[in-house]
């Protein structure tokens, strides 16, 4: 194979994806109680590049899998960093929420293309699931991007989803670079939507044997790492994934002549302008 590497873009097909069995294992254990009629929803935190952003769109890719009555779910992902819902809108609260509700709803499977929704409306959208027994589960990324913008997602938005949740008609699964509960306390937002998330999943480094799992696909690429090439990446990411997969690209671009001195600067220049302290 050419280049098993890439960094810097979350993880999309499914047989590309390593570890993070225990985080998984724990949210799956969370999500899977419709049976009971009671929903649960799940925060992700954990700093950049870290792999939130893999580990949310792996759930809507795997949990048909994974959980005991995968026919009853509908999952969706957005992602806020990216999504038009938070970017260059012209500052109307209501048409921006629309906006962002639209895509929301607009994300998940099996529902035909809609006008944009208002706030009334897509919780009215969201609950009409309920007759044909699914449940939503929307995988919002990059969380702290309506938090940080009170003055166009207010009170009234966090409202809404909190009452969605609490009659148990969707749950949410987000990610972002620090708890909720934190985040907010900078801002005048009082939703009490916050304090679901006051117990929350942090995702860290990978375990050694993912790590090592993950630097190994060196070694079946058409330019095979050799064991000591392997180790010089851990050496130099430790169990970062981000970092692991940029050292195993730097590797494979410079074989089959490594200049170890002019890889290592490249390494360290990347790391300083991605992750810098």
């Amino acid at each position: 194979m050419p280049n098993p590497f890439a960094y810097g873009a979350r993880v999309t097909d499914p047989s590309r994806f390593v570890g993070r069995t225990n985080e998984l294992r724990r949210i799956f254990a969370m999500l899977d109680t419709a049976h009971t009629g009671q929903l649960q929803s799940v925060s992700v935190v954990g700093e950049r590049r870290i792999g939130k952003s893999s580990l949310l769109y792996h759930l809507t890719q795997t949990y048909k899998q994974k959980l005991s009555q995968p026919e009853r779910y509908l999952f969706a992902y957005i992602d806020l960093q990216e999504n038009s819902a938070t970017a260059s809108l012209p500052t109307l609260n209501a048409h921006i929420i629309n906006t962002l509700c639209n895509a929301l709803h607009s994300s998940l499977p099996y529902q035909p293309p809609s006008t944009t929704l208002s706030l009334i409306e897509f919780e009215s959208a969201i609950k009409q699931f309920e007759s044909a027994k699914l449940v939503p589960v929307i995988c919002v990324d990059e969380f702290e991007k309506l938090i940080e913008r009170p003055e166009i997602f207010p009170n009234d938005l966090y409202d809404s989803w909190r009452s969605l949740m609490n009659s148990s008609h969707a749950a949410f699964v987000v990610a972002s670079h620090l708890p909720l509960h934190e985040i907010v306390k900078s801002t005048k937002l009082t939703s009490s939507f916050f304090n679901i998330f006051s117990d929350f999943i942090t995702l860290s480094e990978l375990t050694d044997n993912e790590a090592h799992e993950l630097i190994n696909w060196g070694k079946a690429c058409d330019k095979p790492f050799t064991q000591a090439e392997c180790d010089w990446a851990i050496h130099k990411a430790g169990n970062h994934p981000y970092k692991i997969q940029l050292a195993g690209s730097l590797i494979y671009n410079a074989k089959p002549d490594v200049v170890w001195s002019e890889v290592e600067k490249q390494f360290e220049a990347q790391v300083s302008r991605v992750l810098p302290h």
